[in-house]
C-alpha cells in the first residue's frame, strides 16, 4: 500500500502480479499519495493502480503505461490541479537514454571476480579522497602507472 508523499515508477517491468500499486486514497492533497507511472510495460497484471478499498482506479492487462499521473500538477503559469490519468510524457533528450529508449542508468561495479592484486587503491598511492584534497595529481599518475603497466602485460 502507498503511504509516502509522492512515488515515481520509471521504465519497470511488471508480470504475473494481482496489483501493481495500491494507494491510500483517490484524492490526494499536497502530494499525498502523488504517483507517476512512466513507460511501465504490464504483462499478466490484473489492476494497474487501486485503492485499498478494491476500486479499481488502472486497469491492468498485458500494456504499456506510457505516462500516468495521481497529484498535484503545475501547468506552464506556475498554477497546480490535482490530476489523475494519462498525460504526455516529457521530452526526454536522446543522451539520456539507452537503445531501448528507457533511461541511461549504470549499477555499480562488481569485484567478485577480480583478484586483490587486481584491485589498486588510489589512497595507498597517494590520494587522499578527504573532499577537500585535489588529488587530480596523484589520481592521474596512478592511473599512468596502471594504463603503463595494462600495456606491459597485455603487449609483452
Amino acid at each position: 500500500m502507498q503511504t509516502v508523499g509522492a512515488e515515481l515508477f520509471l521504465d519497470v517491468e511488471v508480470s504475473d502480479t494481482k496489483v501493481f500499486i495500491q494507494t491510500s486514497s483517490a484524492t490526494p492533497t499536497n502530494l499525498d499519495g502523488s504517483i507517476i507511472i512512466e513507460n511501465a510495460k504490464l504483462t499478466n497484471v490484473q489492476t494497474a493502480v487501486a485503492i485499498a478499498d478494491g476500486t479499481v482506479i488502472v486497469p491492468g492487462g498485458d500494456q504499456t503505461i506510457e505516462h500516468w499521473v495521481q497529484g498535484n500538477v503545475a501547468d506552464a503559469t506556475g498554477k497546480s490541479k490535482y490530476m489523475q490519468g494519462e498525460m504526455d510524457a516529457p521530452y526526454k533528450p536522446p543522451v539520456l537514454l539507452d537503445y531501448e529508449g528507457k533511461i541511461f542508468g549504470k549499477t555499480r561495479p562488481q569485484y567478485v571476480d577480480y583478484d586483490l592484486d587486481q584491485i589498486v587503491s588510489v589512497k595507498e598511492c597517494g590520494a587522499k579522497g578527504d573532499g577537500v584534497t585535489d588529488d587530480t595529481a596523484a589520481l592521474t599518475r596512478i592511473f599512468e602507472e596502471v594504463c603503463n603497466l595494462y600495456k606491459l602485460l597485455k603487449y609483452p
